[in-house]
């Protein structure tokens, strides 16, 4: 387990920055210098999708796809964590192996039967169902199998009744996202650049109900990872959300997520708008989902992604280990101007750090561990600078936000990496929210109706924040 503790200010003499030397090349130089220290990344090897998250008894569960022999994508397993702040990680056992007959596991969902309609409970346990897709190499076949688990999601069994959904003779048929609409067990996965939704009464046996073509979406790659959830306004409007991953052609490059507001009648999603609209603007989250069963007020959902972009995910500097997720999000709902959008917060419930009043011009000694939150004029400017010349620019126009990491120490591992990243404003509030933590950057703007998340490889940590158009603000240090 590594422990991450919400600390003490940020500027003193006698907190030297870490050293960072990007001339090492090997497993044991930037591999611990840049890994974030609250947000979860494995000990060691290859790690993206989120999977399988639920909440049960007081701890958030987490897995993940797993390559536990190298540090790129290769035969994938469910890795496995959990939290019960949402701060503090510990790393689990490998939960789900591949199946020598079936091939690798890829992504899938987990949901608790609390009524063991399955029909696998052993006395009063609750089983915890797995769905996901095996993917069996030569041949590349995709189907879905079920494993379940006795012992709160430690560790699976094989159903033997798998595959549970056989392959339609499609290429791309994966990445199962199961959901109870109030009536029926729903299955929302992809097929090619479509939406497949599925129905069961027992979650083993899935009959068809629907395909969402999404025609006004994005269809720039291959669409994965979709999840179908309702979210409510503080008014009382509910309305259904289709998350939606694409392999490439996200607005900023690489991968993304995109998500479609609309309705759910049993059987068939319908989306109420034409205009393409992300669940992060950044390049650094994909294939995000919610947890089930996590406690959220009313009408909300807990929601956490990958954070990097497969057009240099398996060549980022960090060699012992790649990739880490997001911060955990809020989402909820809001209307604006007659259309409804997702609204997100930041979610941490291992407490708060020492704050200090955000400044113009501050000096910063804090291992690149730092939030604020601030307010400013409707056009601002924020850059942060090391001691070595490393800076990272972000600032606003009247209709769009940047991120600019072009001179922000390792950026020649990738072409694109160096690109600056934009993102549409909903509206120009004032409120925002930004975590950056070791070699990681989210921020939620006016108002958390915009999300933009980077990653960077710094020189050395960010000793200088200067900032225009700033009205008022806290930083908070977060320190090991």
């Amino acid at each position: 387990m590594r422990y991450f503790i919400l600390a003490t200010l940020l500027y003193c003499a006698a907190c030297a920055p870490t050293e960072l030397d990007p001339n090492q090349t090997s497993s044991a130089d930037t591999s611990e210098v840049y890994r974030p220290l609250y947000h979860f990344s494995p000990e060691a090897h290859w790690m993206n999708d989120p999977n399988g998250m639920f909440y049960k008894d007081g701890t958030y569960h987490l897995y993940f796809q797993y390559y536990p022999e190298g540090n790129q994508w290769g035969p994938m397993h469910w890795g496995h964590a959990s939290t019960k702040d949402l701060v503090h990680w510990t790393e689990h056992p490998i939960a789900i192996y591949p199946d020598t007959a079936l091939g690798y596991i890829f992504s899938g969902s987990a949901v608790i039967d609390t009524f063991n309609v399955s029909g696998l409970a052993v006395d009063s346990t609750p089983p915890i169902i797995a769905m996901y897709t095996f993917h069996k190499r030569p041949g590349d076949v995709q189907t879905q199998g079920i494993s379940y688990s006795l012992d709160g999601g430690m560790t699976y069994e094989f159903y033997e009744g798998n595959p549970v959904l056989p392959n339609p003779e499609l290429k791309d048929f994966r990445d199962p996202k199961m959901m109870w609409d109030g009536t029926q067990w729903i299955c929302a996965l992809t097929v090619g650049q479509e939406i497949a939704f599925y129905g069961s009464e027992n979650l083993l046996d899935w009959k068809p109900l629907s395909q969402f073509l999404g025609e006004h979406g994005n269809h720039g790659g291959v669409w994965e990872c979709p999840e179908l959830f309702s979210l409510t306004t503080e008014e009382g409007v509910r309305k259904d959300i289709l998350l939606v991953s694409i392999g490439s052609g996200a607005p900023n490059g690489g991968s993304g997520t995109q998500y479609f507001v609309g309705h759910w009648d049993g059987t068939t999603f319908t989306a109420e708008h034409e205009d393409e609209r992300y669940m992060d603007w950044g390049r650094d989250n994909y294939a995000g989902v919610n947890w089930w069963n996590a406690p959220t007020d009313r009408g909300k959902k807990l929601f956490m992604g990958w954070m990097s972009n497969w057009e240099y995910a398996q060549v980022v500097p960090t060699y012992k280990w790649r990739s880490s997720m997001t911060l955990p999000r809020e989402l909820s709902l809001v209307e604006l101007d007659g259309q409804f959008h997702i609204k997100q917060q930041f979610r941490l419930d291992g407490g708060n750090g020492f704050q200090a009043n955000l400044e113009p011009k501050m000096g910063l000694r804090g291992a690149n561990t730092f939030g604020i939150n601030f307010s400013a004029e409707p056009q601002w400017s924020l850059r942060l600078t090391s001691a070595e010349g490393d800076t990272l620019d972000i600032w606003t126009s009247v209709d769009s936000i940047y991120i600019d990491r072009s001179k922000c120490g390792l950026v020649d591992f990738e072409p694109s990496f160096k690109n600056i990243m934009s993102g549409p404003r909903k509206t120009t509030a004032a409120e925002y929210e930004m975590y950056i933590d070791i070699m990681s950057l989210e921020l939620l703007a006016d108002d958390g109706l915009t999300a933009m998340t980077a990653t960077f490889f710094p020189k050395k940590p960010f000793n200088k924040l200067e900032f225009e158009g700033l009205k008022e603000g806290t930083l908070t240090s977060l320190r090991e």
